[in-house]
């Protein structure tokens, strides 16, 4: 499956009334919604990456805000990615305890955003699919080559929606609870083990998991153990940390 990864937008609804939206229908710029359509019709699962909330389901209720990449200092932003971090290995392993492997992510965000991720190595440590950046690999240069390049991914494909045996759609959204106030996380993390230390027995522990499942299918070991006992392994390390 494609993992997809949209970056968010300054431009959103109007909040002056305290109200909340869906996050995919808070930011109001053609730009984000050309990355929505491809990451819709293109990918089979997608998040919104905001430099606020972390990574945050699109269908997660938010209230618009200000924030931008800009405003964080480099403290702030080395919390940032550890978190996105963590959040893609749960994710991850959430998807693989469900009997899905993931093959691809793409990441659609502009630049600013991503390098300082990238630098912290957000998208790689532990990461084990393929992770692409074509908005950046392409050599795309201003908004508007990059929104033709998603308009000609998405010519002619319909939305990607997953459908049970009895023709109803399924909701296969992982809904991990956005990570709301930003700044004061690390004040609120009470006994949770160092970030570091976390991303680090995750990541080893998805590796593991993930390897001994495709040798359990290939057929490639002897000593080979059933998907639901290392899913269900998995899942234990995730809550221990």
């Amino acid at each position: 499956m494609r993992f997809v990864i949209v970056g968010c937008g300054a431009a959103k609804r109007d909040g002056s009334q305290g109200q909340t939206y869906a996050a995919k229908e808070l930011y109001t710029s053609t730009y984000f919604q050309k990355k929505r359509e491809f990451a819709e019709t293109r990918g089979d699962q997608w998040m919104i990456l905001s430099a606020e909330h972390g990574l945050i389901p699109p269908t997660a209720e938010l209230r618009p805000y200000e924030t931008s990449i800009d405003d964080l200092d480099e403290g702030e932003i080395d919390q940032l990615a550890h978190e996105v971090g963590i959040d893609l290995i749960e994710w991850l392993a959430w998807e693989l305890g469900n009997g899905r492997d993931v093959d691809e992510i793409v990441v659609l965000a502009g630049k600013k955003y991503i390098e300082p991720l990238r630098q912290r190595e957000t998208f790689h440590a532990g990461i084990e699919p393929t992770v692409v950046f074509p908005l950046q690999q392409n050599d795309l240069g201003g908004i508007g080559e990059q929104m033709a390049w998603l308009d000609a991914r998405c010519e002619g494909h319909e939305q990607t929606t997953l459908i049970t045996d009895g023709g109803q759609p399924v909701d296969v959204t992982y809904q991990r609870p956005p990570r709301l106030a930003l700044r004061n996380h690390s004040q609120n993390r009470g006994s949770y083990r160092p970030l570091c230390e976390r991303k680090s027995l995750l990541s080893h522990s998805l590796g593991t998991c993930t390897r001994s499942r495709r040798a359990y299918f290939s057929g490639a070991s002897s000593q080979r153990q059933r998907p639901s006992v290392l899913n269900s392994r998995l899942l234990e390390v995730i809550r221990r940390v």
